[in-house]
């Protein structure tokens, strides 16, 4: 739209800047009601100024005040973002905030640097307290998630806050919908002068000193009685340590991001599949592996050679340098804690903390996954004050698909962000959709969702390529066995047997999903594509206000008037059965091998397609479940079930636990390159896999 066509204003655009140690965020966010919960960005920038850094003219010196001429940069920085305000129609002063921390609030000078930027901007400057950070940092990193429960920890440039919180939405938090409804709870913050800048400044102080390591050890033992007492002042409720195996550690800030980083380009699964921060997680021997790290962070050092040089994505030279500190800081911090169990990255920061604390709690209780169903495909960031209508009919036709008691390894939720974009990508010419369906979740339109680990967001990526593709997830015979010369490929079957449907490079990304999935998972993605792929076909327009013609109104726009539930042109009925019940005839050769087959469980899978009745004719055929069409997207289900066509066989190193685990890659890698190559070539073979025997049901059914 021209800008000139804009509103004046809109209202529920949020402007909000922070002013950290380490750089200066602008950003913009619409906070309309119905897509509130996930922050959706309209615009963001960062300005490179480090605050803290300006305050010091070399490592070893005195503080002094902030420069002029850094003082100079920030106010050009927010005059500019203040035109940008106007261009945007965020509301002036009323909806534009400016918050600054540790390096402002300690400054020498910050009463007139603070009066500089007002009487440039006419804007007004809130300096947050110690605790008021730390709480605004751990509200940022509760927005990123639809639970945590676990102590929270910002690393900024000049301080470290810790603060205790239980967050619990209107599910378990894996969108389930168990459990009880509840707000975030906080203890009281603690902050500490230990941010990654800071103590990068304190190490070098203490390596000037003749007795450098009697200097270390000194600041070492600082910094645990210091996480010590803060742990204390937390108050942590015992219980909550009781119920889980140990402390989960929820990491945000530039400090630990950049760790998380590291840690990636450490995973055994190389190129790691997923870009982003928010999400990953380790256990406690890979966070606490300082020494390897560290040897990671110096080949991403300038000061590697030219040839040793092996730059890591998002760890600039500056976050490389504090490495050293990060890593003394994780050796005070894990001996001063109680046990920790698991390590999880988050994306939040001020932003998100402050915007997150002032939403209702009705709001705050959302699961964010299924407000991200809310988000059109085609923008999926709208700032249409308009929420459009969520597919609730389809996501429970997708639902109806699946077994219950055990219900399938993955967030329910998923499946309405997927009833969404069932239609999305079917304007793509053919050939681009399954390529285009694997990146959506990673780097397409859905990447900023909020409420993912990765290993969800990588089971979202198969579901979708699995949509569009019904070739197998099982990575090719060479991915798995490259020596080998027999080069049968068990992952090419395709709609019309003629292979693969992926480029090379986007080959090597589904393998890699796969693997970091484990097969169990990655057969459920396989599933459920299937099931949608079927459901799309039936719904071509998306949804429908009856059997036979498409609604007026579309999925992908937002509703005015409240349009009739309509009636389901299918469903489904599945259930768990032994194989030993299944009527369907098993091949010999099938059955002779399977001798564990009266044991086994399978799954029976009904599909209803209703067909209309009337007193005054016969029931009407119901054009969208009949034909060969819709046989042929039931008999890709069923081969799902087949051992050599559906199941999943991935090498063990790949299996679900490499990426939950989060083991040291140089160990993973040894693991490798000792495996029998026996096993390895029983599992391309197929005698090492996962899946269930699906027996597929077609019954009509009366509206």
């Amino acid at each position: 739209m021209d800008i000139s066509q804009r509103p004046r204003y809109n209202p529920n655009y949020r402007a909000v800047v922070d002013m950290g140690s380490n750089g200066i965020r602008f950003s913009i966010t619409d906070v309309s009601p119905h897509l509130a919960r996930v922050l959706p960005t309209v615009f963001q920038d960062r300005a490179g100024i480090s605050l803290y850094s300006a305050q010091y003219l070399s490592p070893t010196s005195a503080r002094t005040p902030i420069p002029a001429t850094t003082i100079a940069s920030v106010t050009t920085a927010l005059v500019r973002f203040k035109a940008i305000c106007t261009d945007f129609g965020v509301r002036q002063p009323e909806n534009v905030s400016i918050y600054a921390t540790e390096a402002t609030r300690t400054a020498l000078n910050a009463a007139e640097f603070i009066g500089a930027i007002e009487d440039a901007t006419d804007w007004t400057v809130t300096i947050l307290s110690k605790e008021d950070e730390g709480r605004v940092g751990a509200l940022g990193v509760a927005s990123s998630s639809p639970s945590i429960n676990g102590l929270v920890m910002d690393l900024g440039g000049g301080s470290t806050q810790l603060t205790w919180m239980a967050v619990g939405g209107d599910g378990d938090g894996n969108g389930n919908g168990k459990g009880d409804s509840k707000a975030t709870t906080t203890t009281n913050s603690v902050s500490l002068p230990y941010g990654a800048a800071a103590l990068t400044r304190r190490l070098a102080e203490a390596d000037g000193n003749s007795s450098s390591s009697s200097s270390r050890e000194q600041l070492h033992a600082e910094l645990l009685a210091a996480f010590r007492s803060a742990y204390a002042a937390l108050h942590v409720p015992t219980a909550d340590i009781d119920d889980q195996a140990g402390l989960t550690l929820y990491l945000s800030g530039g400090g630990f991001r950049g760790w998380g980083y590291l840690l990636m380009a450490r995973h055994p699964l190389q190129p790691y599949p997923i870009p982003t921060i928010n999400g990953f997680r380790v256990t406690r021997a890979a966070f606490t592996d300082t020494v390897s790290v560290a040897k990671t962070a110096h080949k991403a050092s300038s000061s590697a050679s030219m040839a040793s040089a092996q730059p890591v994505f998002r760890v600039s030279q500056r976050r490389a340098d504090q490495v050293p500190a990060v890593a003394f800081l994780i050796s005070a911090l894990v001996e001063a804690l109680p046990r920790i169990d698991a390590v999880q990255f988050c994306q939040g920061g001020v932003r998100e903390g402050v915007l997150y604390g002032d939403l209702p709690a009705q709001i705050q209780t959302q699961d964010p996954l299924k407000v991200a169903a809310l988000m059109p495909p085609a923008s999926p960031f709208s700032s249409t004050s308009t929420p459009p209508s969520p597919s609730s009919l389809l996501t429970t036709i997708l639902l109806s698909s699946l077994p219950a008691n055990p219900s399938p390894p993955f967030p329910s939720a998923i499946l309405s962000i997927l009833s969404t974009h069932l239609h999305a990508l079917s304007s793509y010419p053919k050939d681009l959709r399954p390529a285009s369906a694997l990146h959506t979740p990673l780097t397409g339109s859905l990447a900023a969702i909020h409420g993912l680990l990765h290993t969800d967001r990588a089971f979202l990526s198969l579901v979708l390529y699995a949509r569009y593709s019904s070739c197998s997830l099982s990575p090719p015979r060479h991915d798995v066995d490259s020596n080998d010369d027999n080069k049968t490929n068990i992952s090419n079957d395709g709609d019309d047997n003629n292979g693969s449907d992926l480029g090379g490079l986007d080959a090597r990304l589904r393998t890699s999903l796969v693997q970091l999935v484990g097969a169990e998972r990655a057969w459920w993605a396989a599933y459920v594509g299937r099931v949608a792929r079927l459901v799309a076909d039936v719904y071509p327009a998306g949804l429908s206000s009856g059997v036979g013609s498409p609604s007026s109104s579309s999925i992908h726009a937002p509703h005015e008037e409240e349009i009739p539930s309509p009636s389901p042109r299918v469903t489904f009925r599945a259930s768990w059965i032994p194989v030993s019940h299944m009527q369907q005839k098993q091949k010999k050769k099938e059955k002779k091998n399977d001798s564990s087959d009266d044991e086994a469980m399978g799954i029976r899978l009904t599909i209803l397609t209703p067909q209309s009745t009337s007193t005054t004719s016969s029931p009407s055929r119901n054009p969208f479940t009949t034909g060969d069409s819709f046989e042929k997207n039931f008999k890709n289900l069923e081969k799902l079930g087949k051992k050599k066509k559906g199941w999943i066989y991935v090498d063990v190193d790949g299996d679900a636990n490499s990426v939950i685990a989060g083991h040291d890659g140089d160990e993973e890698d040894e693991k490798s390159k000792s495996r029998n190559k026996e096993e390895r070539k029983k599992a391309a073979q197929g005698l090492l896999g996962f899946g269930y025997k699906i027996e597929t049901v077609v019954e009509p059914a009366s509206l």
